[in-house]
């Protein structure tokens, strides 16, 4: 059985796509959804199980400004792997999602086929060095076996697709879990971005032939990181008015082609 946990908070904009190409590509799978009750209340019983839930650690990030949200998306991941442990079994699936991640190939044969090498295998952007939840796929057992947690710590993120040719040091959901597995040894297979068509080179990527992730939401007021680490010449890149159309075209275009990713491979 593959059970699959995604955090959507306040924002329902992506629950619709991302169940349709869940049905087609992961049919017969558990869905778990952790989001405020206004989103429950719309969308609720399209879910296995749905509800306002985290599992409240204590961090020690709490007092680090900007990363409220980080803390807030590993509390609810954390909410609903408690929820799928007390009905599955340890060689059951867990695929963690995000908001605007989706598979858009068949997966369910692939997952198991990858769990009997790898005992972790998720989406690596730009080399990060951290264990990404967009999409991330363990065995119950194995996530019991690092804590059954996600945790906030330092990665690194390497920038040559902006041409800077450096090695930055962040601090995201995921970092600290990536530190566990490198400690406890666990076999981690790393997805890596395979567009051939690259409309940003950060956003809409396309890893390893089996996941979409759109990489924002609808954030379009964010900068992914600061313009100050990127060449002058490739500033326009990260322009805030620019990738915020970028983003808002690529979303329609998601929800008016259902084959869209095509375009991209």
């Amino acid at each position: 059985m593959i059970h699959i946990a995604t955090s959507h908070w306040k924002m329902s904009t992506w629950i619709d796509i991302q169940l349709g190409y869940i049905k087609e590509f992961l049919p017969g799978c558990k869905t778990y959804l952790s989001a405020t009750q206004n989103v429950i209340d719309k969308h609720g019983s399209k879910f296995t199980f749905a509800a306002d839930i985290n599992r409240r650690e204590s961090f020690v990030y709490d007092s680090v400004a900007g990363l409220r949200g980080s803390i807030d998306h590993c509390e609810r991941l954390n909410g609903l792997f408690d929820v799928i442990e007390l009905s599955s079994n340890s060689d059951d699936i867990v695929l963690f999602l995000d908001v605007d991640a989706f598979p858009i190939a068949p997966c369910t044969d692939k997952l198991h086929e990858l769990l009997d090498s790898f005992e972790f295998v998720s989406i690596c952007g730009c080399r990060e060095s951290r264990l990404n939840p967009a999409f991330c796929a363990c065995r119950v057992g194995s996530f019991k076996q690092i804590g059954a947690s996600w945790r906030i710590g330092n990665y690194y993120y390497r920038l040559n697709d902006f041409g800077a040719n450096r090695r930055v040091r962040l601090c995201d959901t995921g970092g600290g879990t990536a530190i566990e597995i490198r400690r406890l040894r666990k076999r981690w297979l790393q997805l890596h971005r395979c567009n051939r068509r690259n409309l940003h080179p950060v956003l809409f990527g396309i890893y390893g032939g089996l996941a979409y992730h759109n990489g924002m939401g609808l954030r379009s007021t964010k900068r992914l990181i600061p313009t100050t680490w990127i060449p002058r010449r490739n500033r326009y890149l990260l322009k805030r008015k620019r990738n915020g159309h970028l983003i808002f075209k690529v979303f329609n275009w998601i929800r008016q082609n259902r084959r869209f990713y095509r375009s991209l491979r």
